[in-house]
């Protein structure tokens, strides 16, 4: 039988990237394939994972199959993947141009450099495949060379069925299902996310609109992007917002469905996404989104959202206020987002795809 490695930098529970490895061998595994997960990383205590070191002594024929996801620099990953004598398919996530990290974290500035003339390194490989996580990611892989009749799109699997499984945090059910308007946004907090306009967004309705309403941003805050994060606190106290934006930073699963829960609008005023699984959470719990026509966002979205092409803080105001006052459009744009998830980004939805085009090599 043949091997099949799924390799990534890191693997840990909760982002974006380990649930699509996950996904994926999950998939595999319900088939009777022979795989496994390869990670240099290792930030849980499963063990289906195991240490990169350790690949040559699993892919040993040059029918076995590798699998590399491709989302940030990864020195070691890029010589097994050069050097592997095997079938290899790239899954690509996206990596963020390190032109939004500048005059915040040099680190990221190298990392997301470094990861980006990767990809025009990988993409001259000899690889039997290329999926991406969205049309967007798509493109941009075809740009690099990539033959296009390799490329192909395929969804990154979620964690949605387990989150609608948990029992949420009563905690945060009481304590924010008080009779304000929770708008939310969750994504890391990150500068390609563009929170300041999110930010500047919520003042212009809070203010104008509706003061008795929150803020919920979700999302995990690095030390090494501590200047970014301090910027948007500046920019909460110079609005007088203190009392009314919150940041969670990094939550589990239940709380996560918590914030869910009692939000009545997910916003995402994001400058770069390669896909946004967010969003499709946010759809699948019935929750209208309102969002900024960037990258890979209007694709996610599709017909499911409001989707505006400005990202004008007075116009999203408005449409937080309308969707608020306006119970058909409310309940128009939660349906709406229901059957987006359902028909086009369940697991089951993405495992069927995912199978059938790596099953030639299977």
């Amino acid at each position: 039988m043949k091997s099949i490695a799924i390799c990534t930098p890191e693997i840990s529970y909760g982002d974006a990237v380990s649930n699509d490895v996950f996904g994926m061998y999950n998939v595999l595994k319900d088939q009777n394939f022979n795989a496994s997960i390869f990670a240099e990383n290792i930030l849980t205590s499963k063990d289906n994972v195991k240490n990169i070191g350790r690949i040559n002594d699993f892919i040993k024929n040059s029918d076995d199959l590798l699998i590399y996801h491709l989302s940030t620099e990864w020195l070691k990953g890029l010589d097994i993947l050069s050097n592997l004598d095997c079938v290899k398919i790239i899954k690509y996530h996206n990596i963020t141009p390190p032109d939004f990290f500048h005059n915040f974290s040099s680190d990221h500035v190298a990392n997301c450099g470094g990861g980006l003339a990767q990809l025009r390194t990988i993409a001259n490989l000899d690889l039997e495949m290329c999926l991406n996580d969205s049309l967007f990611n798509m493109k941009e892989m075809i740009s690099t060379g990539v033959d296009a009749l390799k490329c192909h799109v395929v969804p990154p699997f979620n964690n949605i069925k387990l989150i609608k499984e948990l029992k949420p945090d009563f905690d945060v059910l009481k304590k924010y299902n008080d009779g304000k308007v929770n708008i939310l946004s969750v994504g890391r907090v990150a500068p390609n996310k563009g929170f300041e306009k999110l930010i500047e967004a919520f003042a212009f309705y809070h203010e104008y609109y509706n003061t008795n309403s929150r803020l919920i941003i979700v999302g995990n805050m690095q030390p090494q992007l501590s200047a970014y994060v301090n910027y948007l606190f500046n920019k909460v106290n110079q609005l007088n917002l203190q009392d009314c934006v919150l940041f969670t930073g990094k939550i589990n699963a239940e709380v996560l469905k918590s914030y869910y829960l009692v939000s009545k609008i997910f916003a995402l005023t994001s400058y770069h996404e390669g896909f946004c699984v967010p969003l499709v959470e946010a759809m699948s719990m019935k929750i209208p989104v309102v969002v900024y026509n960037s990258t890979a966002v209007p694709d996610t979205v599709g017909n499911a959202g409001i989707v505006w092409d400005e990202l004008d803080i007075n116009l999203f105001a408005s449409t937080f206020n309308e969707i608020v006052i306006n119970e058909d459009a409310y309940y128009f744009l939660g349906e709406a987002g229901w059957r987006r998830y359902l028909n086009n980004f369940t697991n089951e939805i993405i495992g069927k795809k995912f199978l059938s085009l790596v099953c030639e090599f299977l």
